[in-house]
């Protein structure tokens, strides 16, 4: 599958076959986290691969909103270095990456959870020196799924070029307000800030007026 396409079509998956991962697959997986960017290489992650029907059930007890890890087939505990900023958006690089990886392999997963999980890290014997971050659940779609039916913003309302842009002008975005966008954006950039290249004439010319006068 092409890394736009698993982008497209990825979706939330939280009912899961009774079917097992492959070992090579989760391996896959786990590496696709390994090899993610990481602010100067420093890799602030650990990875909590569990498998144990007990753990996974524990899991689900644990979090209010991941019940549906009880019948996951794996999940992945993602955990970063404790009180570490960058640690966060590298982390979660790292989980991005093992949802795609797992959905070109045709495995459904959902994030749970997010930052610390006292219970969690107790649970899989977190060191003190880490924390969690997420927690993954994967597994194989227990019942057939669209692919790339999303309900999302049109990009209009989602980018904008050269320029921010309020979500209110964005959500009334039409070929004909860009267009008027473009005249006004136009318009504004002709009329240079103040101590441009005009000022500076008009500036100039005053002064050479002024010492005329005072040597007349």
């Amino acid at each position: 599958m092409e890394v736009f396409d698993a982008v497209r079509t990825v979706l939330a998956v939280r009912r899961y076959a009774e079917r097992s991962v492959p070992s090579d697959v989760v391996r896959r997986i786990v590496e696709a986290g390994r090899l993610s960017a990481s602010a100067q290489n420093l890799q602030p992650w650990h990875f909590v691969v569990v498998e144990d029907r007990t753990t996974l059930r524990d899991i689900g007890d644990i979090l209010v909103t991941g019940r549906y890890a009880a019948g996951a087939a794996l999940a992945i505990a993602v955990t970063i270095v404790k009180d570490k900023r960058i640690a966060v958006s590298d982390g979660s690089r790292a989980v991005q990456n093992m949802i795609l990886t797992a959905w070109s392999e045709g495995v459904g997963s959902n994030w749970m959870g997010f930052g610390r999980m006292p219970e969690i890290e107790a649970l899989l014997g977190v060191p003190d020196t880490y924390q969690t971050l997420a927690v993954v659940a994967f597994g194989y779609p227990a019942e057939k799924i669209g692919r790339g039916r999303k309900q999302r913003k049109p990009v209009s309302g989602s980018a904008s070029r050269d320029r921010g842009s309020s979500p209110r002008s964005r959500s009334g975005a039409t070929p004909s307000s860009r267009g008027s966008r473009r005249a006004t954006r136009t318009a504004g950039r002709s009329d240079p800030p103040s101590g441009g290249r005009s000022a500076r004439r008009g500036r100039g010319a005053c002064s050479r007026r002024a010492h005329r006068r005072h040597h007349s």
